[in-house]
């Protein structure tokens, strides 16, 4: 996953700098980018984006082809992640109450383990243990492929609570 992350984050800096070569990059250049990049994404992902352009620096300094890292200090605004104002019993009860089936199920899931996505999405009814009351977080999908969780300890078992109960059904053949 953090290949396939770092690799779109490279073609996106390919896109923006790749036609300048590495001696004549300018600050005002990076600079200009990053602004133009916080219009569109917070400064915790460009600056994500902008270690991406200081490795690529330094191995041009590594190798002499520069003298001078002109990313370097480059600061950005401080990052302050948006309050979150989590859904209300009723609203999430009137949420899952409107989705179809598959939906309702997964909206289920996620208001009352707090599973990620790709988990839910990777769950199998293998991971449900119906006696113990529990759901094993062993898989995820992500980008249409099968991956484990996002990380290690992301593997993990959690409890099915009172209110998730009445929306998982056992499997028949069971």
């Amino acid at each position: 996953k953090s290949y396939e992350r770092l690799k779109k984050q490279i073609e996106v800096l390919n896109g923006a700098f790749g036609d300048i070569r590495i001696d004549r990059l300018k600050r005002s250049d990076i600079k200009a980018w990053i602004r133009q990049q916080l219009e569109f994404y917070t400064p915790k992902t460009v600056r994500n984006y902008l270690s991406n352009v200081h490795g690529v620096i330094g191995v041009a300094l590594d190798e002499e082809v520069i003298t001078d890292n002109v990313a370097k200090e480059i600061k950005l605004p401080e990052h302050h992640p948006k309050e979150v104002e989590p859904f209300t019993p009723e609203q999430v009860r009137k949420l899952i109450d409107n989705a179809n089936d598959f939906f309702r199920l997964y909206l289920a899931i996620g208001f009352y383990t707090g599973m990620r996505r790709g988990e839910i999405l990777g769950l199998m009814y293998s991971n449900i243990d119906f006696e113990a009351r529990t759901i094993s977080v062993r898989r995820s999908i992500t980008d249409g492929k099968i991956t484990t969780p996002k990380t290690h300890k992301s593997i993990r078992t959690v409890p099915i609570l009172d209110d998730l109960l009445p929306y998982l059904k056992k499997p028949k053949h069971s």
